[in-house]
């Protein structure tokens, strides 16, 4: 039997920060927008057209939601877990 186990926020901030990008990146980016972007099945409609890097910002424009109903969200710098660093 295949048993999910769900991730500790200690455990999250260490695979951020710890694994390499090599291998991990598309895990994190796919991390931080399910977090912080409470998206489910609107990452895979996600195009990086819908992504606008603006200096101290990123903005993800979400396409497609359950509600039907358009949704912005901005990354910006922060110490904690350099998400903005990782995703540009």
């Amino acid at each position: 039997m295949n048993k999910s186990k769900v991730l500790t926020r200690e455990e999250v901030l260490k695979l951020i920060r710890q694994a390499p990008n090599e291998i991990f990146l598309i895990i994190k980016v796919a991390l931080l927008l399910g977090i912080f972007g409470g998206c489910r099945q609107e990452l895979v409609s996600m195009l990086v057209n819908h992504i606008a890097d603006k200096d101290s910002v990123t903005i993800l424009n979400i396409p497609e939601t359950k509600t039907d109903k358009k949704r912005v969200f901005t990354i910006i710098d922060e110490n904690e877990m350099k998400s903005l660093k990782l995703i540009r």
